[in-house]
């Protein structure tokens, strides 16, 4: 017999068994817009600034972030974007939120804490590193101190971060 007669006589029975991928495509897409932002957030963002009173923390911070009238001393992006260290820890911890969420069955909004906790501890690091340029001689008389980005502690008490819905 030819080929196409012995197909003809060959009867298949397929049985479709779902080992969990439809769980996990549903835990992967549910709430897929979520995600944490970190720095100065939240109300705090919109508190006044000890010494600073008629500018915002959040304003102090973009301030310092974009250098808007003193010198820019971007303590996010050089924490979070800028350094191939971050970048490559990035990546793994959004990969390990990733199995949370697909495999383990974890909330993303109780996943994606880890990338905010994550940010916060890198964002503090950097405010503590001294970030340049070096402050003027006469702001290290005022502080007492030649430390950037550091005075009263309102700056670095200040960052944490939300889980946010949404695309921002």
């Amino acid at each position: 017999p030819d080929l196409r007669t012995m197909a003809a006589k060959i009867k298949m029975n397929m049985k479709w068994t779902d080992t969990g991928w439809a769980r996990l495509y549903s835990n992967m897409m549910k709430d897929s817009s979520m995600h944490a932002a970190a720095g100065v957030v939240g109300p705090t963002a919109e508190a006044a600034h000890p010494l600073r009173g008629n500018i915002t923390i959040g304003g102090v911070a973009m301030m310092n972030e974009f250098g808007l009238g003193i010198p820019e001393r971007s303590f996010i992006r050089r924490a979070l974007l800028w350094s191939a260290k971050a970048r490559n820890e990035f990546r793994y911890i959004m990969a390990d939120v990733s199995r949370d969420v697909m495999f383990r069955g974890i909330p993303r909004a109780i996943a994606m804490r880890k990338v905010g906790e994550w940010a916060v501890q890198r964002i503090k690091e950097t405010i503590l590193a001294n970030v340049p340029p070096p402050n003027a001689e006469s702001t290290i008389e005022q502080k007492g101190h030649e430390d950037t980005l550091i005075h009263t502690g309102t700056l670095y008490d200040s960052i944490g971060f939300e889980i946010k819905k949404g695309i921002e």
